[in-house]
């Protein structure tokens, strides 16, 4: 993986505002009141995400004598098995609890909203399972597989959104594997 990435995914707040600029545009100051955090801090991770070149300067916006910046991510990158062997173990930890905050936070926002279940192909499918090491290696190299049609098809969905203008369907997709306790049935 690349060590920018992993630089951007070692502090908590500047991964939510990675994966915030990764899913729409967004200035400092407006992810400053979204996150609920101090300006001077948001402001500070945004540099630091600008030095290690993973995201851009898109847009500049004059507001009452104030210059607004505007960035986005540069490429948005999917925290899949393959870049998660690559991650320190130091880190692991670190960047899967808020991975599963955002899936919790998300799946409680749209079922609230009434948006979980609004469309009949959506899915929530939790499935546990027994497997042996063949079976664990068969199942990664599908969740691998996955990842890359997922990001392909959001690639050429982002390009016809561009073509139309059309605002699209937030959606969040969530794929997951890993060892559970034995504790559980």
């Amino acid at each position: 993986m690349n060590n920018n990435l992993a630089k951007a995914l070692a502090h908590p707040l500047r991964r939510q505002i990675f994966a915030l600029l990764g899913e729409r545009p967004a200035s400092a100051k407006q992810l400053s009141a979204e996150l609920d955090e101090r300006l001077s801090s948001v402001a500070y991770h945004f540099r630091r995400l600008d030095e290690l070149g993973l995201i851009r300067l898109v847009k500049v916006v004059q507001k009452r004598g104030a210059t607004e910046k505007i960035f986005k991510a540069v490429k948005v990158v999917p925290l899949s098995a393959l870049t998660r062997r690559e991650l320190p173990s130091s880190i692991r930890d670190h960047v899967s609890a808020p991975i599963l905050q955002m899936i919790f936070d998300r799946g409680v926002a749209a079922l609230n909203a009434g948006t979980l279940d609004a469309r009949d192909d959506s899915h929530l499918v939790c499935l546990p399972a027994v497997l042996d090491a063949e079976g664990w290696k068969d199942v990664a190299a599908i969740m691998d597989r996955a990842l890359t049609d997922i990001a392909k098809a959001r690639t050429r969905s982002s390009k016809r959104l561009s073509s139309t203008g059309k605002p699209g369907i937030r959606t969040t997709i969530v794929v997951a594997s890993f060892e559970s306790p034995g504790t559980l049935s």
